[in-house]
């Protein structure tokens, strides 16, 4: 089997999974985990993560698990967790996860997804 490029991505974020475009709340505060997930790919993806500066001085690195397919042990399951945290302001930010695991030795995303942060103050 040749390599099998990304074809599906999700974020999840407090247990939901959100897709490309979507938006949803959280509430500023430290130690936000973000997890990028695409599965059934040959070789393991690579990630990349982008955050605003304006909402985090962090700019995530995060920490890889790569887990055999459950369909096909040929496939591997990438996941990508990040931890930051998340400024009050400004109200809305842009997070994107990209993946690729190509290996002609470019290193742009073959698969990216961008969700919308409607960040809330602390209670």
């Amino acid at each position: 089997m040749r390599e099998v490029p990304p074809s599906t991505i999700a974020v999840s974020y407090d247990g939901t999974s959100y897709s490309d475009g979507d938006t949803f709340p959280i509430v500023a505060g430290s130690n936000r985990q973000f997890t990028c997930t695409t599965p059934g790919v040959k070789p393991a993806a690579n990630f990349t993560w982008t955050l605003p500066t304006s909402i985090t001085t962090d700019q995530p690195l995060g920490s890889q698990t790569d887990a055999p397919n459950s369909g096909d042990s040929r496939l591997t399951d990438s996941t990508n967790m990040i931890t930051v945290d998340i400024a009050g302001t400004p109200a809305t930010a842009q997070l994107t996860c990209g993946a690729t695991n190509r290996q002609d030795g470019l290193t742009n995303t073959e698969i990216d997804l961008t969700v919308t942060l409607q960040v809330k103050g602390k209670a």
